[in-house]
C-alpha cells in the first residue's frame, strides 16, 4: 500500500516532465529598425546603456558575423522567407524599398516562418514594422501571421494619392484619408511626412500614429499576445519589429534625453527596457526556458543621419553598403538551456536566411523547398564547433550579385553600393577601386585591399560567388 501510494504520488510529476519533453518551443524575433553593429554594451558601445539585451547575451550566442541585407524590404523579405533576397518573389517593386505609392508586396506564393510553424499549431503574430507591401492583400495577415499590430512601412513615409490604398484602408481612428490627402496637395509636403497609420489587422487603427508610444505599445502587445497563447495552451512565434531607431527618432517622455547619445541613445535604451519587461514577462510565466529569443537588426545604421543616426564602428560604411557596416549587424541568440543551447561568443558565420530553417528543425516543421538557408541548430548546441554556414552571398539593391564571403576572405566586384555616408573613412581606403578583396579576420575594417596582391584568391572568389548564386537560382 505505501509503495502504490508513493506511485501515485511520484506519478503526476511523471507526467508533468512527460508533457514539458514533449512541448514545443516558442519563438521571439526583435528586429530592430537601422541599429549599427556597435550600438549595444555587448558589441561595444560606451555611450547607450542596454543593460537587458547585455544580460540576455550572458545566457545566449553571441554572434558576431550576422549577414543581413541592405536596406529595409530586402533583410525583411530574406528574414521572412529564408531566401536571399535576390531569390524572393516581388510584387510591383519599383526601387528598392516599398513606398505607400506602390502597390504590390511580397508575393504571397512565398512561404514566411509563420507559415512554416502554423501547420504545428503555433500562434503567430507579427508586431511593428512589416515594409512588405501596405495594400490589404500583402499584409501580415495574408503572409501567415494571426495577428498584426503596427506600421505598414517606415515611420519616415507617408500616404500617397494611391487609389487602391485608399479603397483599402479602413480608418477607425484618427483622420480621414481625405484630410491626409489634402495635407499632401499642400506645396510643403513636409507636413504631410510621418502621418503613418497605425494598423491592427488590416484596419487603420490610428492615424496619425502617435510614434513616441508605439515602442512600449509594441511590446505591451507582445506580452497580451504570448499570455493569450498560454492561455489557449499554444505554443507561439511573435516577431517584434520596432520602428526605432530608423529616422525619425521618437521616445516616450520616460527616455527622452535620458542617454549621453542624445535620441538615437534614448530610443535604444527605451527598446532595451522593453527587451527587459518581455523577459520579465516570460520568466514570470514560466516560459524563458522554453522559448528561443533573437534580437539583431535589419541592416547597418544610417551614416549620413550623423547624430541622429547610429555606429558600425569598427566596420566600414553603413546601411546601404555592401562593406560590412552595411550588412553585417549585431545578434543575440537565445537557445535555452533546457533545449540544449549553449552560451558562447562566436564569429562564425551565420546569417537571417538560417533562422527559418533553424526554427523549422527545433519546431519539427517542414523546410520550405526554396530555402536558401541553414540549419544552425547543432552548432548553437555545442555539438559541432563551426557553423554550417562558409559562405555568404552579397547582393545589391537591385538583386545584382556583388561579391561573396568565403570563410575569411571577401570578394567584392564590379561596382559594389557604397550606401547612403558615401565616406571614406580612412586613409587607406581612399582612392579605392574594385574589385575588392579583404581579409576579414585580420582586417575587420575593410582597409587593405588585397585584390591587386593576391589576384588568384581574387579570381576564385569570383568564380566561386558566381558559382554560387546560379545554384540558389
Amino acid at each position: 500500500m505505501k509503495l502504490l501510494k508513493a506511485l501515485l504520488k511520484f506519478l503526476p510529476f511523471c507526467a508533468c516532465a512527460l508533457f514539458a519533453a514533449d512541448k514545443k518551443p516558442n519563438f521571439i524575433i526583435i528586429l530592430a529598425d537601422d541599429q549599427g553593429y556597435a550600438d549595444l554594451g555587448v558589441f561595444g558601445a560606451k555611450d547607450i546603456e542596454t543593460p537587458c539585451i547585455d544580460a540576455l547575451a550572458k545566457d545566449s550566442v553571441i554572434a558576431r558575423s550576422f549577414y543581413t541585407s541592405t536596406v529595409c524590404t530586402p533583410a525583411r523579405a530574406a528574414l521572412q522567407t529564408g531566401k536571399y533576397h535576390a531569390y524572393v518573389k516581388q510584387v510591383g517593386l519599383k526601387s528598392s524599398v516599398y513606398f505607400p505609392s506602390d502597390e504590390g508586396g511580397m508575393s504571397p506564393e512565398e512561404i514566411t516562418i509563420a507559415e512554416t510553424l502554423k501547420p504545428q499549431g503555433y500562434k503567430t503574430a507579427l508586431i511593428g514594422k512589416w515594409h512588405l507591401g501596405c495594400t490589404k492583400e500583402y499584409l501580415p495577415v495574408n503572409q501567415g501571421y494571426d495577428y498584426f499590430y503596427g506600421l505598414p512601412y517606415s515611420n519616415d513615409m507617408w500616404l500617397f494619392k494611391n487609389p487602391k490604398y485608399a479603397k483599402d484602408l479602413k480608418i477607425t481612428n484618427g483622420m480621414s484619408f481625405e484630410q491626409i490627402r489634402a495635407l499632401e496637395g499642400n506645396k510643403d509636403r513636409g507636413k504631410a511626412e510621418h502621418i503613418v497609420p497605425l494598423m491592427r489587422g488590416d484596419e487603420v487603427i490610428e492615424v496619425p500614429a502617435v510614434q513616441a508610444t508605439l515602442t512600449e505599445r509594441y511590446f505591451d502587445e507582445a506580452i497580451k499576445f504570448i499570455t493569450q497563447a498560454e492561455n489557449d495552451k499554444a505554443a507561439f512565434y511573435v516577431c517584434i519589429t520596432p520602428n526605432m531607431p530608423h529616422v525619425p527618432l521618437y521616445a516616450s517622455e520616460k527616455f527622452a534625453g535620458k542617454s549621453k547619445r542624445g535620441a538615437y541613445g534614448d530610443v535604444i535604451q527605451e527598446l532595451d527596457y522593453n527587451v527587459g519587461r518581455l523577459i520579465s514577462a516570460l520568466k514570470e510565466k514560466g516560459l524563458y526556458e522554453n522559448t528561443v529569443i533573437i534580437y539583431t537588426s535589419d541592416n547597418g545604421p544610417w551614416l549620413f543621419k550623423k547624430q541622429d543616426g547610429g555606429s558600425a564602428t569598427p566596420l566600414r560604411n553603413g546601411k546601404g553598403s555592401l562593406f560590412e557596416g552595411g550588412v553585417r549587424v549585431p545578434c543575440i541568440i537565445h537557445l535555452p538551456s533546457a533545449l540544449g543551447g549553449k552560451p558562447f561568443d562566436t564569429s562564425e558565420i551565420i546569417a537571417t536566411i538560417d533562422i527559418l530553417p533553424t526554427f523549422a528543425r527545433l519546431a519539427g516543421a517542414q523546410v520550405p523547398q526554396a530555402s536558401n538557408g541553414l540549419d544552425l541548430t547543432d552548432f548553437l548546441k555545442g555539438k559541432v564547433a563551426q557553423s554550417p554556414r562558409k559562405e555568404f552571398l552579397y547582393f545589391s539593391a537591385g538583386n545584382k550579385i556583388s561579391g561573396m564571403r568565403l570563410q575569411n576572405f571577401k570578394v567584392l566586384f564590379e561596382k559594389p553600393d557604397y550606401g547612403y555616408a558615401q565616406e571614406q573613412s580612412t586613409p587607406a581606403q581612399k582612392g579605392q577601386t574594385p574589385p575588392f578583396l579583404f581579409d576579414l579576420k585580420r582586417d575587420i575594417g575593410e582597409n587593405d585591399n588585397l585584390a591587386k596582391a593576391d589576384p588568384a584568391k581574387k579570381t576564385e572568389l569570383e568564380a566561386a560567388a558566381k558559382t554560387a548564386a546560379k545554384e540558389h537560382e
